[in-house]
């Protein structure tokens, strides 16, 4: 007795869809943690803005943010194969690792100006992508966290604006 189609070989035929999108649970936790685009679910920073937190600006000030501080320090969270060092034997030469120090250094030094713990909030949350439980808490009072990273966010949106017209912040962080 037959049951099923079968490849060559005996093993059934696998009817898979092109695209797998998960079970109907792991559908719904994705939606809920980006309500809109469940495909900005996998970072903390993807999900703010999926929710409306950040702006578009400002989303793009901080992935700038963690491209710096990437080519200074290398990756946070290391991948199993880096593509880009295996080609090229290291970092690329047009990039220039000095040029990206000197931004990323001015851009923690502007932050930290406007507040201490906003520097330390803005890399936990974009760099490092921890899931701050302020995210989930729902409606209500602001934690200091949940403060101490707007405001970051909104210092390096500032200077993330002025960089890309060209101008230093190097004087004014030291106010």
């Amino acid at each position: 007795m037959r049951i099923g189609s079968r490849k060559r070989g005996g093993r059934p035929k696998a009817n898979r869809p092109k695209f797998d999108c998960g079970t109907p649970e792991l559908v719904a936790k994705r939606l809920r943690v980006a309500p809109g685009d469940a495909t900005l679910s996998t970072s903390p920073l993807d999900a703010l803005k999926a929710r409306g937190l950040v702006s578009d600006e400002a989303y793009s000030a901080a992935c700038y943010f963690a491209a710096l501080r990437k080519l200074v320090f290398g990756k946070a969270h290391p991948q199993a194969l880096d593509l880009t060092a295996v080609s090229r034997g290291g970092v690329p030469e047009e990039l220039d690792v000095a040029g990206a120090e000197r931004k990323y250094r001015e851009a923690c030094l502007f932050v930290r100006g406007q507040d201490r713990l906003a520097l330390d909030a803005l890399e936990t949350l974009v760099v490092h992508e921890r899931w701050p439980d302020w995210m989930f808490a729902g409606r209500g009072k602001r934690a200091p966290e949940q403060r101490a990273f707007e405001v970051g966010a909104a210092a390096l949106l500032a200077w993330y604006r002025g960089a890309r017209r060209g101008r230093s912040h190097h004087a004014d962080s030291r106010m």
